[in-house]
């Protein structure tokens, strides 16, 4: 008898510990994830403080006084080790753009033509943004107006004022989804220049350009290429492209900068910076 209650006394006390690992267990994986999941918000946080301080550093070098310490907006990519971490810089010209309120029709349809859409379509929809932007109800040949828009079954008419973002493009008339993201980083509306600047202009907006050649993109690449920080003279050869090649008055640059903590957490930061005089 009194080994039979030895016996479920053994059993009861295995149990015990059985259960008491089980719990031990689901501590230290709960605990472990707590860890990890605290670590992954430490590295989080310091991977955006390494984007922001990107952005701020990325500032500092379009501000240098020294034009050899001042870093291009061409779309090159600066690299940065800051505080135990990496970080990879990227500004662009806004006035290297197609400005969406600036901008000639010609120019316009020259943007939508070199991300691959047919003449007509690209005609239409550059009559159209020129519609939206401008102050009066007279309708462009292949643009639209109030009365389109209705037919369009949209709720909206046009504005008849500047757009205020990239994103307002979607409510033109015309342009869906898959256009707006073949064009979005070749336009802007924050240059302000009917033309674009040579000396930062990708490939594809210089294309925007009316009637120019494969050729003369290439010189104007080539150009710029040999000194960067000097490109005025080497551009002035272009001149027969002077009215859509111009350098805009307003000093904005998107600069994006991609943190990256030792742990491998990653954070991008993307800033419009518009430079004043001080």
């Amino acid at each position: 008898m009194k080994d039979r209650q030895r016996g479920i006394a053994l059993i009861a006390v295995l149990w015990v510990m059985t259960l008491l690992a089980a719990i031990a267990s689901a501590f230290m994986i709960s605990t472990r994830t707590d860890i990890r999941v605290a670590q992954n918000l430490v590295g989080q946080t310091q991977a955006r403080a390494l984007a922001d301080a990107g952005i701020h550093r990325a500032i500092a070098a379009l501000l240098a006084q020294e034009s050899d310490k001042r870093w291009m907006a061409d779309g090159r990519v600066y690299s940065w080790d800051f505080a135990g971490g990496h970080v990879d810089i990227v500004i662009e010209d806004e006035g290297g753009k197609v400005d969406l309120n600036a901008a000639p029709i010609e120019l316009l349809a020259g943007i939508f033509r070199a991300v691959g859409l047919a003449a007509p379509k690209a005609q239409a929809l550059a009559e159209a943004v020129a519609d939206w932007r401008d102050e009066d109800e007279l309708r462009r040949p292949d643009g639209a107006e109030d009365a389109e828009y209705r037919a369009a079954g949209r709720a909206h008419g046009t504005p008849d004022r500047p757009l205020e973002a990239n994103e307002v493009l979607l409510n033109v008339l015309g342009v869906t989804p898959e256009i707006y993201q073949r064009v979005a980083p070749w336009v802007t509306v924050y240059s302000r220049g009917s033309g674009v600047n040579p000396a930062t202009a990708s490939r594809i907006a210089l294309a925007a350009v009316p009637n120019i050649t494969e050729a003369d993109i290439d010189g104007i690449m080539a150009a710029r290429n040999l000194d960067p920080r000097n490109a005025s003279t080497a551009l002035a050869r272009f001149q027969v492209y002077a009215r859509y090649l111009s350098r805009p008055t307003a000093n904005v640059f998107t600069v994006r900068a991609q943190g990256r903590h030792a742990s491998g957490a990653t954070f991008v930061r993307e800033a419009v910076v518009r430079l004043g005089a001080d």
